[in-house]
C-alpha cells in the first residue's frame, strides 16, 4: 500500500474537516499520516490590532516557532492544506515551508496543495 502524507495548518481547525474529507476516498488505496502544524503564537479569533499586526510578518516571508512532527517515512505522495493571510501563506504554514524537514520529505514528490479561504483571499 502506498504512503501518502498529509500536513496542514489551521487557525480555527475548520482546514482539519475539509482535508480529511478531501482523503476520505484515497483510504483504501493509501496509508494516511495527518501532521497538524501549531503555534502558540495566533490564537483565534485575533483582535482586529492583533490582526492587521501580522501583515507585514507575513508579506515579508517571516517565520515562527512551530510545532510538528514528520515521521520518516518514504511517502508516495503529499498533501499540504494551508490558509492565505493577506495574499500570503500564514506565517505558521510559512515557517513549515521553510523547514529543513519538510524539504527532505517532500524532494521529488508530487505535491497537492489544498486552501481554506474566504472569497476575498481566493487570488492568493
Amino acid at each position: 500500500m502506498k504512503n501518502l502524507l498529509v500536513a496542514y495548518y489551521s487557525q480555527t481547525g475548520q482546514l482539519k474537516e475539509i482535508i480529511t474529507n478531501f482523503v476520505n476516498p484515497w483510504k483504501e488505496l493509501y496509508n494516511i499520516d495527518f501532521t497538524e502544524i501549531k503555534s502558540d503564537e495566533f490564537h483565534f479569533p485575533m483582535t482586529y490590532k492583533q490582526f492587521f499586526e501580522v501583515f507585514p510578518e507575513t508579506v515579508l516571508k517571516q517565520s515562527c516557532k512551530i510545532n510538528f512532527e514528520l515521521k520518516e517515512k518514504d511517502y508516495d505522495a503529499i498533501i499540504l492544506g494551508f490558509q492565505p493571510w493577506f495574499l500570503h501563506t500564514s506565517i505558521p504554514f510559512n515557517s513549515f515551508l521553510q523547514s529543513d524537514k519538510l524539504k527532505k520529505t517532500i524532494e521529488n514528490k508530487p505535491v497537492i496543495l489544498v486552501m481554506d479561504s474566504r472569497n476575498s483571499w481566493r487570488n492568493s
